[in-house]
């Protein structure tokens, strides 16, 4: 086994695990729902029986609020430590915190709201940890040639867990074993796949003992020792980036990118299946083939931002943040024209959008890992903030305006989202690099590796 298969796949399957205990159980949480909503209905109801938990639009609206209160309070603190001790027994302890809390869910629905947002408050946590990791691992573990294609690999946990989750929870929603199985699956896998991390994971690829000599001259060729041998930063340049412009265009890309991210993740099963129809079933399939198109895309975007050597980095970044922001701002727009009469069409024009959405892979995702070099965790760990920001954000959008999931309501929602994709991408494109930033350069080696890949 190459040893940085074993390790990047180790990460990128953990990552999975926290998303699927969170945005995840989102999925589950809407097909649940929905299913409890026609127990009255069906008097041989098969989702749980007297454990059926039917909270109105606006408590649903707050169980996802509250896991981005759980990553936003969460966020600071988890990077500040990972950067201080390291991220392999943060990440795992995190992950773990958040299979439990996914694991409790069923009890904390029937003790009443207040616990159920608790805990759904605790599955943030594992959220907050994923982008400092994508980060690290980029940072560490990729030559400066390969980071798209990292990027793109790690961050498939946002695809991959809901294209997991939705017909997995809708079926076991239908299924003799109850609502409550949702859960108890997602957590029990979790476990599994940060106890793979924490087995496989290494700080540092000097530690690994499958990594040899020729793959770490590799991994240093145009790095500072520090950004392959050290562990850990504790001295991270705050002050310094701030002030850096390039990575406020990543930051403010990143508000638009997950933004329409959780449009899609947290409420295409509500909006399939309340605006267009969908049976609950059918939703969690339909919904997952968004995130599959957009995996596709991903994989595909980072190899070719990768292999493109006739342009720069700085005018590929520019180009492919351009093409996913705008492409998904489009067919958004044409998904809120499209009638309820037409709920094939809408499932396209969704599809198509969240398609696009993944090329900004060889986007700000690398301009990010690109400026900022070995604090990419850093970086990445406020950018985890915004992130955090966007979840509180787009569901209380949601909830002001589409208190009757009429096909009106949800078109004015997509246009919000069209003119913040538009917004923040117009600001990237203005203020992105793709060069090593003062406060990232260490020594002549870097310098020069950085410059080249600015000219090449």
């Amino acid at each position: 086994m190459n040893p940085k298969e074993s390790t990047d796949g180790g990460q990128n399957n953990a990552t999975w695990g926290n998303n699927t205990t969170t945005n995840g159980t989102n999925d589950s949480n809407s097909a649940q729902f929905d299913n409890s909503n026609n127990s009255n209905e069906n008097s041989d109801s098969s989702t749980g029986g007297s454990d059926d938990y039917s909270p109105t639009h606006s408590e649903k609206t707050w169980l996802i609020v509250a896991v981005g209160v759980g990553a936003l309070l969460a966020s600071v603190p988890l990077t500040h430590y990972m950067n201080k001790f390291g991220p392999r027994i943060l990440f795992a302890a995190a992950g773990f915190l958040s299979a439990i809390a996914t694991a409790l869910i069923p009890t904390a629905a029937r003790l009443g709201l207040p616990y159920f947002l608790v805990v759904r408050a605790f599955q943030g946590v594992g959220y907050a940890a994923c982008m400092p990791m994508v980060g690290g691992v980029t940072a560490k573990w990729a030559t400066l040639k390969q980071h798209a294609i990292f990027v793109s690999v790690l961050t498939l946990f946002m695809q991959i867990a809901p294209t997991i989750s939705m017909p997995i929870s809708g079926e076991l929603c239908e299924s003799s074993f109850g609502w409550t199985s949702v859960y108890y699956v997602h957590a029990v896998y979790s476990f599994i796949l940060f106890t793979l991390f924490a087995l496989f994971y290494r700080n540092s690829p000097k530690n690994h003992p499958c990594v040899g000599e020729t793959e770490l001259d590799e991994l240093a060729d145009g790095k500072s020792d520090s950004e392959v041998t050290d562990e850990t930063h504790e001295n991270v340049p705050y002050g310094s980036i701030f002030k850096t412009m390039a990575i406020w265009a990543v930051w403010v890309a990143s508000i638009g990118n997950f933004c329409s991210y959780n449009l899609v993740t947290l409420f295409s099963p509500t909006y399939l299946h309340k605006v267009m129809g969908y049976p609950v079933v059918k939703t969690g399939l339909s919904a997952a083939l968004p995130p599959i198109c957009q995996m596709l895309m991903k994989i595909t975007a980072g190899a070719t931002s990768d292999k493109i050597s006739h342009c720069s980095e700085k005018i590929k970044v520019r180009v492919y943040n351009s093409v996913a922001f705008f492409g998904f701002a489009l067919f958004i727009c044409l998904l809120a024209l499209t009638p309820q009469s037409h709920p094939t069409l809408a499932l396209v024009l969704l599809t198509a959008a969240t398609t696009l959405l993944g090329i900004n892979t060889g986007g700000y995702y690398k301009s990010a890992t690109l400026v900022s070099r070995h604090y990419s965790q850093a970086v990445m760990g406020i950018d985890s903030t915004v992130i955090c920001t966007t979840m509180l954000i787009v569901p209380l959008i949601v909830e002001v305006i589409t208190d009757l999931n009429t096909v009106g309501e949800w078109a004015i929602v997509f246009f919000i989202i069209a003119g913040i994709m538009v917004v923040t991408n117009l600001f990237f494109v203005v203020f992105a690099k793709a060069s090593a930033a003062s406060w990232a350069k260490e020594d002549s080696s870097s310098n020069e590796q950085s410059e080249g890949l600015e000219r090449n």
